[in-house]
């Protein structure tokens, strides 16, 4: 697993457009899906669903599930993770592999992600903190957002290929910063001691 920023026109040169390369937009929340290659299924879902109190992120990185899930085979934390439970209900609701949700084969990116393809997850990186004086969470994407995607870009994969965590902040940021406040070393460190994954 790989981190780091982009230049600008890394993103328009550096994936090109070859069927092996997936891109994960991660923004303020969202999620945007955009594929490299020929496919035009996937722009034609949205979900979402309105959450009527605050979520409080989870604070223990790596930020594994609270719930031991069918389809995941990894740690699980003691404390709740409800942000882990809303990216898998958000794969649900998009109907991507529902004959198989509840059961341990629910692989909800296997149609879009492929054994040792290259995947690069975008997420929203602006700024190495808030100016507004808002919370940090408004400005980068928590990355409780990001491990929960990564479990299922991992089991998409199979185990090979390689997962690219990347985007390209405002000038002034200090991306060592956000790595930090991101905890990425640790998902990285959770994934290769766990996997052998790097």
């Amino acid at each position: 697993m790989i981190y780091g920023k982009m230049e600008q026109g890394d993103k328009d040169n550096a994936w090109g457009r070859d069927e092996h390369n997936f891109v994960f937009y991660i923004c303020m929340g969202k999620l945007i899906w955009n594929f490299c290659g020929e496919c035009d299924y996937m722009n034609s879902k949205v979900a979402f669903k309105i959450e009527e109190n605050e979520i409080d992120y989870p604070v223990e990185p790596p930020f594994h599930p609270g719930i031991p899930y069918p389809e995941y085979n990894g740690s699980i934390s003691e404390h709740d993770n409800r942000v882990y439970d809303m990216v898998r209900n958000l794969l649900h609701m998009l109907g991507y592999d529902n004959e198989n949700y509840g059961t341990p084969c629910w692989n909800p990116l296997k149609k879009i992600i492929c054994k040792g393809n290259v995947v690069l997850l975008k997420p929203n990186y602006v700024m190495h903190e808030n100016r507004g004086g808002d919370s940090i969470w408004a400005v980068i994407t928590h990355p409780s957002i990001i491990r929960a995607i990564i479990d299922y870009v991992y089991k998409a994969l199979e185990g090979e290929g390689r997962v690219i965590i990347a985007d390209a902040p405002e000038g002034e940021c200090d991306f060592d910063k956000i790595v930090a406040l991101s905890s990425l070393s640790a998902i990285a460190e959770y994934y290769r001691e766990t996997y052998d994954f790097k």
